[in-house]
């Protein structure tokens, strides 16, 4: 799953799986690991990741 905002050519939050990584995000340059639960709290946490992004540059909700 990808947020790729207008003005962007890249994804600013992107939720991502692939071998041998397994589950991880990332927002921004930053990679973290993911523990997914199920496809519901994937989409809650995706949603929240973005809001986050936006808060934390001033963007509207």
């Amino acid at each position: 799953m990808a947020f790729v905002p207008r003005g962007h050519s890249r994804p600013v939050v992107l939720y991502d799986n692939h071998h041998p990584k397994g589950h991880h995000k990332h927002i921004g340059a930053q990679e973290s690991p993911y523990l997914f639960f199920d496809a519901r709290r994937l989409v809650l946490d995706f949603n929240r990741d973005i809001q986050l992004w936006k808060q934390a540059r001033g963007w509207p909700q």
